[in-house]
């Protein structure tokens, strides 16, 4: 019941977010030539229902092999992050994925005009769903996968000036 009430409360939140909606203006991707894709650390019930890093990084370098992007370390990340709930009682797994461009900045802070590091996000794509827990890999895979075609097609859209 507890897992339950947290993927429910993952599903909102994710609602509110805007499911499934791609946020930023393809014209930030100007002249990033190469990312590092960043898997964020799973948790027990994600291996559970069948996902790993490992899994998740190669669908997401395989996604993006097909573009000009260089997949190095560049200082520019294509953050993942796959948080998942599972509920024993009807083997279901539910996921929320977050997939974001993100480009460690030093700004000032206008109140203190203090310089700090801060994450600016460039670009971002997220959605949350859920399946049978012996189905839940392939279908997160597949979303992840999408996510960063869909990354790589604004990336190629920046490129050539469009």
């Amino acid at each position: 019941m507890r897992t339950a009430l947290a993927a429910l409360a993952i599903a909102f939140v994710w609602l509110a977010h805007g499911l499934g909606a791609a946020r930023a203006e393809v014209s930030s991707l100007t002249g990033i030539g190469a990312v590092l894709p960043v898997i964020e650390t799973l948790s027990e019930e994600a291996e559970y229902c069948g996902l790993s890093v490992s899994g998740l990084n190669g669908t997401v370098e395989s996604a993006l092999g097909a573009s000009r992007l260089r997949i190095a370390d560049a200082g520019v990340f294509l953050y993942v992050n796959v948080l998942t709930a599972y509920t024993g009682t009807a083997d279901y797994c539910i996921s929320s994925i977050n997939v974001e461009l993100v480009v460690p900045q030093t700004v000032r802070l206008n109140a203190t005009h203090r310089r700090v590091l801060a994450n600016l996000t460039l670009w971002e794509i997220g959605g949350v769903f859920g399946s049978a827990r012996e189905q839940h890999r392939e279908q997160v895979f597949g979303m992840v996968q999408n996510y960063a075609r869909q990354f790589s097609a604004a990336w190629s859209k920046a490129q050539n000036g469009r």
